[in-house]
Parts: structure tokens; sequence; C-alpha cells
């Protein structure tokens, strides 16, 4: 019935720009709504008509419009004929229909201007009315009324929003969205209507509308555009434009949820909705800790004056929240500054995910580093936080702590050390790397910007906080030589080359994973990693005469062979990988027993222009003169042909694997083939 997209508009704003929130949406039951405007502009208004065909919108106060010198109406119809007793089709200041002909239902459509020399000061309010089409009918008439207020540009943004939405297709969607001070967000809702009658009555609400206008944290407005597409569906997009109202906000309050819903009304009961979509709103200014059920204790690197928050989900409808345990003691050391807590029941005001009765959300628990505290000492007391019927520990259902650790201050020089020995990773598929004390771990990937893709890490604050590593920057390099002007072949890839800065580490210290994903950023938000690194680190002073790239070497250099790259056979020892070494007479036997063994050549002639031959991948983006094309790692690669050396001939059609040796057999007209894989 419903497609749905949700995305994230980036804002690039200049000094003297205004983002644009030139229309709305009205449905047929809001009596209200507020439509900021500027001087110089034009906006739009839609008024949803679903009730009867028989019906329409028009401009209900059109003479004390045209007498304002601030507003002038646009695409009125004004057909109003006097000599008729009664008529269809010739009513006086309708707006303009954009209907679904199937039906000859969907919206009328207002177009206004605000004149050049307008101050905003003398702004009317307009009043529509949705009439009956015969003559003179006063029958089931409904007002509705737009509050024109003046624009002074409070959502200019200083730099480009970029947000990765991700899609989903549960009916309950929920996001993370960290925001800075500084800037302007909008999220972009869409959906399609068809000429199903009961689609007509969907629109987005943000149900917690009233709340985030009483606490004043938040500056949000909201505007909408319809397009009547060929194929008679009518697309809405609905933006909600926000950002923190600075002189408002202090450092003990809390951001709000955004709390969206797809239903037909904003009283409409939360089970009898088509979709739900909950924001988290989380300053970037602020460190945050979020504790699962399963966690008992937590270590969290923090700097000096700054404002963490400690979250945990609850519903205090279950008869149970959380409480800061030892909350004199906290405030007695001097170190730590509780923010927000209630000293008489050691808790926190509960925030919703919903706006409904019994609806789960969070308990945020916020505190200050004071400045007082020394670089790379372990604060005292942690924090220990208890999940009860009250603070008196009664029906203690969990008990868990947090270490705070201030992190180590680190010298320029030292962090951009580049004489330090260096691991390189790259094209690598095993997601575990060991590194040493004070290493460069660079990691480098395929990248190609004309598959519309770029590479983001997910976890960039985890890699921030960590006492242990420090991402110290990237860079680029073509895979292609440039003309004489400089310039790079269109649809040329490379390689993206990710800088780590390691510390010094023992095995004992863990260290974050680096987590990335190659996405298209109008596309997803808060994707699933590409690459998951697990990093794991190895004292120099353990490793064997033998070792490469902090592996060591299998103590068995018959093992079987489990990975095999640019670097050699790799194996499993006691749970880890070990490199094989190579012993030349076995060595020199291999190669004469492989050369009167058949083979399966490939052949990818993408490596005659700089790209590479596909590893796995196998499905054909695009096809050209030198072959079939996919995308790997993050760039174009060659999709390979195949030639075998034996009896058997390459299977054309199938791809089933029936059998497998050293290489992999399909079945083709009832003979054995060689898969080409």
């Amino acid at each position: 019935m419903f497609k749905y997209l949700i995305l994230f508009c980036f804002i690039v704003i200049a000094s003297a720009e205004f983002i644009n929130k030139n229309s709305i949406i009205i449905n047929e039951n809001e009596q209200i709504k507020d439509l900021y405007v500027k001087s110089n502009s034009k906006f739009t208004i839609y008024l949803k008509l679903i009730e009867d065909s028989s019906y329409y919108w028009a401009l209900d106060n059109f003479e004390e419009i045209i007498k304002n010198s601030d507003i002038e109406p646009l695409n009125l119809v004004s057909t109003y004929d006097d000599n008729k007793d009664w008529s269809y089709d010739d009513e006086a200041n309708k707006g303009e229909p954009i209907l679904l002909p199937d039906i000859n239902l969907g919206f009328y459509k207002f177009e206004f201007k605000i004149n050049k020399n307008s101050t905003l000061e003398n702004l009317p309010q307009l009043n529509f009315v949705r009439k009956f089409k015969l003559k003179d009918s006063k029958r089931d008439e409904f007002h509705t009324l737009v509050n024109l207020l003046a624009d002074h540009d409070t959502f200019n943004a200083n730099k480009d929003i970029k947000l990765y939405p991700k899609k989903e297709d549960n009916k309950n969607i929920k996001h993370i969205l960290e925001i800075d001070d500084n800037k302007a967000y909008c999220i972009v809702l869409t959906y399609e209507v068809t000429s199903d009658y009961n689609n007509l009555y969907y629109s987005w609400y943000l149900d917690n509308i009233e709340q985030i206008n009483e606490n004043n944290l938040l500056d949000i407005y909201s505007n909408s555009q319809i397009e009547l597409s060929n194929d008679n569906k009518i697309k809405i997009t609905d933006r909600y434009t926000f950002k923190i109202n600075k002189d408002k906000f202090s450092e003990k309050d809390l951001l709000p949820v955004l709390s969206f819903t797809l239903k037909e009304s904003p009283d409409q009961y939360f089970d009898y909705f088509e979709k739900s979509i909950t924001f988290k709103l989380r300053r970037k200014s602020e460190g945050y800790v979020s504790f699962k059920y399963e966690d008992e204790k937590k270590i969290f690197f923090t700097e000096k004056n700054e404002v963490i928050a400690v979250e945990f989900s609850g519903n205090p409808g279950a008869g149970y929240g959380w409480y800061l345990k030892n909350l004199d003691e906290v405030k007695a050391s001097n170190v730590i500054e509780p923010l927000n807590i209630d000293d008489e029941y050691n808790s926190v005001p509960f925030i919703p995910e919903y706006s409904i009765p019994s609806s789960s959300g969070s308990y945020i628990f916020k505190f200050r580093i004071k400045d007082t505290v020394e670089p790379g000492c372990k604060l005292q007391p942690p924090l220990r936080f208890i999940e009860a019927r009250s603070n008196k520990n009664g029906n203690l259902l969990s008990d868990v702590e947090l270490s705070l650790i201030v992190k180590k201050e680190r010298k320029e020089e030292d962090l951009n050390n580049l004489s330090l020995p260096v691991i390189n990773i790259e094209d690598q598929y095993d997601n575990t790397i060991y590194v040493e004390s004070n290493h460069i771990l660079k990691i480098t990937v395929g990248d190609n910007s004309s598959t519309g893709y770029q590479w983001i890490i997910l976890n960039e604050d985890d890699i921030r906080r960590s006492d242990y590593i420090d991402f110290i920057g990237s860079n680029y390099e073509s895979h292609c030589q440039p003309n004489k002007y400089g310039e790079f072949p269109t649809g040329c890839g490379g390689s993206l080359t990710f800088h780590y800065r390691i510390w010094e580490v023992t095995e004992e210290d863990v260290l974050p994973n680096i987590k990335m994903a190659y996405v298209r950023p109008w596309e997803v938000i808060n994707p699933l990693p590409s690459l998951d690194f697990q990093l794991i680190a190895k004292s120099s002073s353990n490793s064997t005469e033998c070792s490469f790239n902090g592996y060591k070497c299998c103590s068995n250099i018959n093992a079987e062979v489990q990975y095999h790259d640019k670097d050699g056979d790799w194996s499993i020892e006691n749970n880890e990988w070990c490199i094989i070494k190579k012993d030349e007479k076995n060595e020199k036997e291999k190669e004469e027993e492989e050369e009167n063994t058949p083979k399966l050549i490939r052949t990818c002639k993408a490596e005659e222009i700089g790209y590479s031959c596909c590893k796995k991948q196998k499905e054909v983006i695009y096809t050209d003169d030198l072959g079939e094309w996919g995308i790997e790692n993050g760039d174009w690669c060659g999709i390979s042909t195949c030639v075998y050396t034996g009896d058997y001939p390459v299977c054309k059609t199938t791809s089933e694997i029936v059998f497998t040796d050293t290489e992999k057999w399909g079945i083709e007209n009832n003979e054995w083939c060689i898969l080409c894989l």
C-alpha cells in the first residue's frame, strides 16, 4: 500500500541564504497551523480533501487578504457567477486541485507571495474553508487557520550536515542521532499514496511536539511538498528541521526524543499506526555511556571538564527505576560533579520514547569531570548504579559499575611520529589485527567516488576516547595516471589508506574495534560495518624468533592451509592465526607437482588499466569492451573469464556447486564441468 523512504537532507547554507520552509500540508481534521515566512518569498499551502469529491477548499477571508500590502495570492480560481441560481465547478477563491484521477480526491494547492518591502509585522491570518460545491450551501463547512510568522533566520547553519539514514522494513524504527550545537538538521520522511481511498488518510506526525515546544530546548519547524507522478501516485515529502536552542540549554538538560508516526490522525491510539520512527538525540560535545541489561562493569575514558551522560533503558510502569547508589560518595570526591540527580531520591527524570502511557524509555544521569583531575588517572569512586523499586535497594534487579579514566595528554610530535614501524593491512578479509606498542597501523581499502559510495569510520568516538590508539588521518592514491593537465580519467578508482597511532599497550589492554562502512550517504544511517577489525595487543618481548606483522610462525610447517593471501599461507594454532614458514625443499617439490596438475586459468583484463580482478564478486554491474565488471572492497573490479588445461569444459550456464576438491565443479549436459568462481 505504502512505499516509505526515510532520508536526511544535508543543508549547505551560505551567509546570505536561508533554509526553504515555504510549504505545509494541512489535514482535514487540523484546525490551526503555523508557517514561517520571509519577505520577498513564495509559499504554498496544501489542504487535504478526502471526505467527498463534492467538496472543495477555498480562501474564506479573500477580501481581507487582498487589502493587506504584505501578501499576494497567486493561484486562486475566481469563477463565481452571481447570475446563476446554482452551479458546480464555479467556486470562488478555491485553490488549484491536485487530485488522483481515479477517485478525484487529493489536495487543493494555494500559492502566495510575501512582498519585497514587507516588514513582516502585519502578517494576516489565512482562513481556509472546506465547502460543498452546491452554490450557497453551508453543508459540513470546516475552517482551518494558518498563522503566518516572521522568519528571522533562526535556522542558519555554518557547515554542511551529512547524515546516514538506515533503510528498514520494521514497523518500529529506532535511531541514535548525534547533533552539534551549532548546526541545523533536517529529517525527511516520504510516502506514496495511490487511488486506494484509505491511503489518503495517512500523514506523518511528530507525536511529542507539545512537550518539545514546552521545554523549549529545540527550535523545530516542518514543511511539506507534494508531487503527482505520471503513474497517478501522489508522493508526499515531510521535512522536519531542528537545532538546539543554545540560549535555553544548560549542562543539566536532556534533549527530547523525536517520535514520528505515520497514521490517520494526531490523536489516533498508538497501536493503530502504519509506521513509527524514533530518534534519540545526543550532543556531540558530551560523552555518552549506555548500559545494556547484560553489562555489569564498564570503563570509560573521559577528559578534563567534560560532561558525560550515562544511559539506562527502563520503564517506570513496571515499578522499577535506576538510581545512583553512591551519590554522597561521588559528591564528596571533588573530581566528579553530578548535574541532574535528585538529592532525595538519587534518581533522574525519565524520558519516554513515545508519547503514550507506560512507554519504555531512558534514565540519563549527567556528570561533569572537573578540570582539577590529572591526565591518565582512574577517578575515584567508580559510579555505582542500581535498578530497584527504590534507592534503598528494595527488590534489586541490577547492580552495575562505571569506572572513569582521564585520557592521557599526547604531544603533537609523538602523535605524528613517522619514524615508527608500520603494520600494513591491505585487502584483508580476516577481522583480527595484531598490533604492538608504538607502531603505525595502516589500513588500505579500495575507493572510487564514481560508484557513489564513500568510506566512513562508524565508531570514531570510541577510537578518539581510547588511551591506546588515535586516528591521525587518511590519504588517497589513484590507480590511474593523470593527463597533461593533471586530470584523472572519469571513473578511475584508487586506494584510501587510514592511519592510526598505536601507543604503549600490553596484552591485557582492550583496544576498540575499527568499524568501517562503504555507503551512499543519502541512503543509510547507522549502517552495518563493511569491515570490522578486532585489534589485539601483542607485547614485543613475547614475540618468537619467527614472526610476521605481529603474527607468529606456525610450529608445524606442514600445517593445514586455512587462508592464502599475497603474504603467504596461513593456518590456526591455539585459536590464533599463524603464518606457515616455507620449506625450500618442499616448495620445489610442490612447484614440480603443480606444473603437471591441470589448472583453471582465470583471465581478467581489468589489471591492464589499473583495476583489480574480483576475488568474490560475480554480480555484473557494468559491461564494456574489456569485459564484465562488479564492485568489491569499494572499487570497480573485473569479473574473470576461465580456461581449464585439463580434459573438462568450463561451465557455461550453471553456477551450482556439486563437488569441491582444489576447484569447484558443476554438471552440464550430464557431464562434469569446472566452475569459474
